[in-house]
């Protein structure tokens, strides 16, 4: 089975990387499903990685093409980094394997986010120097953006941000369980309008059933966390407001759902009417994808406002006089 292993990888290695990658899914399902053994999978990629460097002389993108390999049973968590270490000897003691571990952590990245790899190379118990040689590790770090992995702040982009706190929100209910996850794992974002942008999307996503229809009891079970991190804040409020219309144009406009939105978010006091009406006149040319149409849905809504004011403005009057 071992040698199955190492012809399977030799077979597609020149290939397109599409092989390569579903290469890689079959057996991460394989050794999952234990049609193969841990071992004959390791020594396998023992077989093939020491000829990793003689490779590159025709296949310049080696590196590249064996962590299209090797990312699926990573990400699956059924080859654990260590045993990949284990499979390293040859290509450390080359001091070759920071050419391997760059693209293999960046695609992991890419699939799972930084947090994934945070986590699963603490569980290691690795340290970067295990695999790359002290006068270069602060470099390959640096190069590849991994100052996680030795107690640096995860940096997270939109997505990932927005799809992690997607998961968190939609499993508690607990604030204080949520922002204690907040602070723990987005701590260095939190003053970033990228974080509010997350947050919104996150909240408002969760909030729909049936990916169009709006549960307001859903919405409204995120009054306190909203209040928590957009604090009257008239800046952070408009961020919120630029990732609804963000989303909602995303979906393509579902009839009626930013009006219930935007109805929800002014009833719960989270954002205000002087928000709103800066937005509406907000003429930022980076914020105008899909603003013509979400107007038109908020007519009634910008409608009823003027009027509050203009109401305010009168009882203001008598009683003055």
């Amino acid at each position: 089975m071992s040698r199955v292993v190492c012809d399977s990888f030799f077979y597609v290695i020149e290939k397109k990387q599409h092989y390569r990658l579903k290469t890689g899914l079959l057996f991460a399902n394989l050794l999952r499903s234990e049609k193969i053994q841990l071992n004959d999978y390791i020594n396998g990629l023992k077989e093939v990685l020491p000829q990793a460097d003689d490779l590159k002389i025709d296949i310049p993108k080696i590196w590249d093409c064996l962590a299209e390999l090797l990312v699926d049973v990573i990400c699956e968590e059924v080859l654990p980094l260590r045993e990949l270490h284990s499979c390293c000897h040859v290509l450390i003691e080359q001091k070759q394997a920071d050419k391997l571990l760059a693209p293999l952590f960046k695609l992991m990245v890419s699939r799972k986010g930084p947090m994934f790899l945070s986590s699963i190379w603490k569980q290691s118990n690795l340290r970067v120097e295990d695999f790359v040689s002290d006068n270069v590790t602060a470099g390959f770090i640096q190069d590849n953006q991994l100052e996680f992995l030795v107690g640096g702040k995860i940096k997270m982009s939109f997505e990932e941000m927005q799809e992690a706190l997607c998961k968190v929100i939609s499993t508690s209910s607990e604030i204080d369980s949520i922002s204690n996850w907040i602070s723990s794992n987005i701590e260095g974002q939190l003053k970033e309008n990228t974080f509010i942008r997350a947050l919104a999307t996150a909240i408002t996503i969760v909030s729909l059933d049936n990916k169009s229809k709006l549960s307001l009891s859903k919405l409204t079970a995120f009054q306190k966390l909203i209040t928590l991190y957009v604090d009257n804040d008239s800046n952070k409020e408009m961020q919120y407001l630029y990732a609804i219309q963000t989303l909602i144009n995303k979906m393509e406009h579902p009839q009626g759902l930013l009006l219930q939105i935007c109805n929800c978010l002014y009833d719960m006091g989270v954002i205000s009417e002087e928000s709103f009406l800066a937005w509406e006149k907000d003429e930022d040319p980076a914020e105008q994808a899909g603003k013509g149409v979400a107007l038109k849905q908020l007519t009634s809504f910008f409608t009823q406002l003027k009027e509050n004011d203009e109401d305010e403005e009168d009882e203001g009057s008598a009683s003055g006089n």
